[in-house]
């Protein structure tokens, strides 16, 4: 009777971060975000071209009500799936009038890249196959990453041999990014500027995070674990050199947590 109650209530858990939870989450990424719009191109392109100079403040201040009002419509059953596709093309049209023009919003797209690929697939596969398929393709974004950062590390390793470049690459950037935001390092990147040990540490945690994202459909039932090391690698880049994706955060926590609780139906065939 008990494990009955304890799994039908993570399955209710898990069915609200699926059906309403990251739609509320990203109505709020975005209100955050683009609480203030600051539009210098005179043309949008691709896809809010129909979008004129006149029109943008309207076409702003009436997705600003969507987000604040249609998430709300997830938690009813008939207007569900609507309310769903409105907040994520509201949040389109929201990233696409800013950084149309080659500009780029890293956080937001996260969560535009996630949100695509899980509508691409969703009528054809349990939910929690098109969630784990969603953010393996969100994940490419840190897979990728990782691969440039591995091959350069093989590079320099291959002509210098210098193996010390593990210990302080880490204090380069955070040194860097404070002296192209003009502020002193915070305290933990002030911590890894004096502990050359830190510095090699976190280092290679955060490539092996990146590159070991790469084993995402592999390792279904774990997909919360590389979720959550995901959110905690955005922590420690905040933490030490003040760059903030909070948004990408807020997903993977939630990610973290949906998967956690289904863990045993991801295992489970169509």
């Amino acid at each position: 009777m008990e494990a009955d109650f304890k799994r039908d209530a993570k399955q209710k858990i898990g069915q609200f971060i699926v059906d309403s939870g990251l739609y509320f989450a990203l109505a709020w990424s975005f209100l955050y975000k683009f609480r203030i719009f600051d539009i210098q191109e005179s043309e949008l392109l691709w896809p809010v071209w129909w979008v004129t100079e006149e029109s943008v403040s309207t076409v702003v201040m009436v997705s600003r009500g969507l987000l604040c009002v249609v998430p709300f419509f997830t938690l009813f059953k008939q207007t569900r799936s609507f309310a769903q596709i409105v907040t994520f093309l509201t949040a389109l049209i929201f990233i696409s009038i800013s950084f149309s023009n080659g500009k780029s919003y890293h956080s937001g797209l996260a969560w535009i890249i996630f949100m695509f690929s899980y509508f691409g697939v969703r009528w054809f596969v349990r939910p929690q196959h098109a969630i784990h398929f969603a953010f393996f393709c969100f994940s490419t974004a840190y897979i990728n990453s990782g691969l440039w950062k591995l091959r350069s590390l093989v590079d320099y390793l291959w002509e210098t041999g210098d193996l010390s470049v593990l210990l302080y690459t880490l204090q380069e950037h955070i040194s860097a990014s404070a002296v192209e935001r003009v502020q002193a390092p915070t305290w933990l990147g002030q911590l890894v500027l004096e502990n050359l040990w830190l510095s090699g540490v976190l280092w290679v945690s955060a490539l092996a995070i990146e590159v070991g994202a790469i084993f995402i459909p592999f390792f279904r039932r774990q997909a919360w674990l590389f979720a959550m090391a995901l959110a905690l690698f955005h922590v420690g880049v905040l933490l030490t050199m003040r760059i903030n994706f909070m948004s990408s955060i807020v997903l993977l926590s939630m990610l973290t947590v949906y998967f956690f609780l289904t863990k045993d139906e991801l295992m489970v065939a169509k």
